[in-house]
């Protein structure tokens, strides 16, 4: 999709943030205006009370894949029910904000904060090599899916099929992302 006219029209583009980050990632998505004040409503990809956006004001819109990524200061951001509630550093009128409804809210990687020990942004295991037991490559992560309980490897084997396998102690032995590697106790007869 393109960006609307009025978006453009509304500053959406800011001049003193040219640059685009190149590690941008998808966070949230806008879900349309919340009063008449200008504030935005956000649906973000993790429970809002822990949602990177609240503790940066650097945003970014796409209605692409990313390429079209057009900066979006925001001058403040607030929990509210099960979404945020934003408010940009220029000021919208309703319809434009509407305008935006569904474009995707990116921030640049860098921004997160570091996780904890053994904990993981989902975005970092994605492209990881995968190993088995007998360190023999399943494939690498393709996606990180969330089944309620635990979070789930999908992963792209050489052959074309996915493995799936539960991100899971009992299953992940290590992860190592400075050499962009997840070591299992997953065995080759689990994927046949």
């Amino acid at each position: 999709m393109r960006r609307p006219e009025s978006a453009a029209k509304a500053g959406v583009c800011d001049a003193a943030h040219p640059a685009i980050p190149a590690d941008l990632v998808e966070v949230g998505t806008i879900a349309g205006a919340y009063g008449v004040g200008g504030w935005v409503r956000i649906a973000t990809e993790s429970a809002p009370e822990a949602s990177v956006l609240l503790g940066t004001g650097h945003w970014y819109l796409s209605q692409g894949l990313g390429q079209d990524a057009r900066p979006f200061p925001i001058e403040s951001c607030r929990v509210h029910g099960s979404q945020l509630l934003a408010r940009p550093e220029r000021s919208l009128e309703r319809e434009q904000i509407e305008a935006l409804r569904g474009s995707a809210v990116l921030v640049s990687r860098a921004s997160f904060p570091e996780p904890d020990e053994n904990e993981y942004y989902w975005v970092d295991l994605i492209g990881c090599e995968v190993l088995d037991a007998g360190d023999r490559t399943l494939g690498t992560v393709g996606d990180v899916v969330d089944h309620g309980a635990h979070a789930i490897l999908a992963v792209n084997a050489p052959d074309g099929r996915t493995h799936l396998i539960p991100f899971v102690a009992a299953y992940v032995a290590e992860v190592d992302l400075a050499r962009r590697r997840i070591r299992t106790q997953w065995l080759a007869e689990y994927t046949e």
